[in-house]
């Protein structure tokens, strides 16, 4: 067996003991923080760590935050993603350690504005809404919030029906599908059209303009009376009572980015005139035209494109959106 000289021995005491003199706790994100967040969940509308809501529903941040150490003077509540605190909460002397509050949020497109009320504030967007809770010090400084967030999901409550192409009318042979299903997101061309009448919310078609080989496009309730189609004969048809508004036009960008949860569809929709039940103006590429069902549901439709297909048949492509 081998064994280390003495002076071999001192030297790796003397390093080991300068190593461990130098050695040093380093702070990390994990742990400089020692404020505490306990979600609370009093009252069945509570978030807790993650609530589900439809929009329409209210939800509470309920919350105890304490921080052992040092005071607290304010805190913040804030989107995950949306930097400064929305609401920001001065505390008295006596919330300094531990403070408990709630928030109210609201899943709608119309913010409470009334402030003899508990504090409102909306969720605009359907999907998952993140929020953190912190608090600040005296000088404003960031002290922790406890490593939590509240993630509340909204769901969207409408349908998206995308790119579907319904063709303009053949006269002659009535074979191209241009009847259209709103809910369904079907088309029909008239065979299919006379089976399928109760779902029928409108048919297109067009009208030759002063400049040669140009049309303009229109929509017709088969409930209108009189009709401006005539070619085909739909005495015999069930007459949905769907209502439409004029088109909005360069509104696709309101469509893609706005409409996300059925109430903002439904507020969108209110701010415009649906009393139509045919559109005489004629509806061009990107713009909107809002409905309403028989059953009382708000929609719109986005007219994506006028353009034919490969062997030359015209159509329109729309997508739509509607309350479920």
């Amino acid at each position: 067996m081998k064994y280390l000289k003495p002076k071999f021995i001192g030297t790796a005491l003397v390093l080991l003991f300068i190593m461990a003199a130098c050695k040093k706790e380093s702070q990390n994100i994990f742990n400089m923080f020692d404020v505490k967040l306990e979600l609370l969940t009093p009252h069945p509308f509570s978030s807790g760590e993650y609530k589900e809501i439809n929009d329409g529903d209210t939800v509470f941040l309920d919350y105890t935050i304490t921080s052992p150490t040092k005071d607290m003077y304010q805190v913040a509540i804030a989107k995950a993603s949306g930097g400064l605190g929305f609401h920001n909460i001065l505390l008295a002397e006596s919330e300094r350690r531990s403070y408990t509050g709630r928030d109210t949020l609201v899943a709608t497109a119309t913010a409470n504005t009334d402030r003899s009320k508990p504090l409102t504030y909306r969720i605009e967007n359907a999907g998952m809404n993140s929020y953190r809770i912190w608090a600040y010090d005296k000088e404003g400084v960031f002290i922790g919030d406890g490593y939590k967030r509240v993630s509340i999901y909204v769901k969207p409550n409408f349908t998206h029906i995308a790119n579907r192409n319904i063709f303009y009318p053949d006269s002659l042979n009535k074979s191209t599908n241009n009847y259209f299903s709103l809910t369904k997101g079907e088309t029909f061309n008239y065979a299919g059209a006379q089976a399928n009448s109760a779902d029928i919310d409108f048919g297109i078609y067009r009208k030759p303009t002063a400049t040669p080989n140009t049309y303009t496009t229109h929509i017709y309730s088969l409930s209108e009376s009189p009709l401006p189609y005539t070619v085909d004969d739909i005495s015999s048809f069930t007459k949905r009572q769907t209502l439409f508004s004029a088109p909005v036009a360069s509104h696709a960008a309101t469509f893609n980015n706005t409409l996300t949860i059925g109430n903002q569809i439904e507020a969108q929709a209110k701010t415009r005139t649906i009393n139509l039940k045919s559109i005489s103006a004629t509806i061009p590429a990107g713009s909107v035209v809002y409905f309403r069902t028989p059953e009382g549901k708000y929609g719109a439709i986005l007219f994506n494109a006028i353009t034919t297909n490969y062997s030359g048949a015209p159509f329109v492509n729309v997508s739509v959106k509607y309350q479920n």
